[in-house]
């Protein structure tokens, strides 16, 4: 015979407080989450659609919608600024926010308020899903399945492009840009032309030496194993004993030349 429905609701009751006393982090948590939605009067009108993206800095809450940048710093009154196209996304960096949107629009702020606009792509091909920053370079994901990257925000180049057109997100960090995509993940990271550059250090981290110019630039490295030994280098090369033999490299861990130990 099914017990009542009542003696049921109790039983999952009890059960569900059982699993709360076996894990004494939920147990030991105190206070309620509070939500409430965003009034469109206390935004200076209506919101214009969806909200796409938040991001937080500079002690400022920022958001966008179609045509519409929002900022507030207490969450409850926000600051409507208007946007030249739809805007898809916001991000916080060392650089500033970073609001991507459709026709190549990328707006810029230092603080959530004051934006400058760029436009990425002459024709305006290029619907901006994402935008990040890292390392001295602007980095923008359009709809196309193409990252771009700019360091000066005019001037933009090609930084990977994913077969099928699909990615969803990207960051940068640790001299590396990170993009997501369907059951994969691509990995871009730059490397800059290193004649000229004089090697100034070597760092070793664990099986991989570091290289950095004299102004603590990473402008290189390569792996190596557990047994090799890093003897030193010189402006140009980086000097390696393997077994038996000395190994010359250059700072991208081609091989100059070899020599007896």
């Amino acid at each position: 015979m099914e017990p009542p429905r009542g003696l049921r609701k109790a039983g999952f009751c009890l059960l569900a407080g059982l699993a709360l006393l076996a894990d004494p982090g939920l147990a030991q948590a105190r206070g309620e989450w509070r939500a409430w939605a965003v009034d469109p009067e206390t935004s200076g009108g209506f919101l214009g659609g969806q909200v796409t993206g938040v991001a937080f800095g500079a002690g400022v809450f920022v958001a966008t919608a179609p045509f519409r940048i929002l900022v507030s710093r207490d969450t409850r009154k926000w600051e409507v600024i208007r946007a030249p196209a739809r805007m898809n996304s916001v991000k916080y960096t060392q650089a500033g926010f970073l609001a991507a949107g459709n026709a190549g629009t990328l707006m810029v702020s230092k603080d959530g308020r004051n934006w400058n606009y760029h436009k990425v792509g002459r024709d305006l091909e290029w619907d901006l899903d994402e935008a990040t920053y890292g390392n001295g370079w602007y980095l923008v994901m359009a709809a196309q399945g193409v990252v771009l990257a700019s360091r000066d925000l005019k001037r933009w180049m090609p930084v990977l492009t994913a077969p099928r057109g699909f990615i969803l997100g990207m960051d940068y960090g640790k001299d590396r840009l990170v993009v997501g995509g369907y059951w994969e993940f691509w990995v871009a990271e730059y490397e800059e032309e290193v004649r000229d550059m004089d090697i100034a250090s070597v760092r070793r981290r664990g099986n991989y030496l570091d290289v950095y110019d004299s102004r603590g630039r990473r402008i290189g490295g390569f792996g190596i194993s557990s047994q090799d030994k890093l003897l030193g280098w010189t402006a140009d090369t980086v000097i390696v004993r393997r077994g038996r033999m000395v190994y010359h490299y250059d700072a991208r861990g081609r091989v100059k030349g070899t020599r007896p130990a």
